[in-house]
């Protein structure tokens, strides 16, 4: 899977990295980044592909005996 990173910079303030979308091939990653150039008309953002290969994360018993209260 690939994800799409948003990055913008604010003069002498540290970027802001966010995930702005993904894909499961490369050619698809760039046809997105592509479409979000597009889009974005501001000079101080930046969009990237990367590769994510970290193994999903996968649910045990001891999680789904967990209450979960939702405000």
């Amino acid at each position: 899977m690939h994800l799409i990173i948003k990055k913008e910079t604010w003069g002498s303030q540290p970027s802001i990295f966010s995930v702005v979308g993904t894909a499961k091939t490369y050619e698809q990653a760039t046809k997105l980044i592509e479409a979000h150039n597009l889009i974005n008309t501001k000079n101080n953002v930046e969009f990237h592909a990367v590769l994510f290969e970290a193994e999903p994360l996968v649910l045990t018993d001891e999680v789904e005996d967990k209450q979960l209260t939702l405000f």
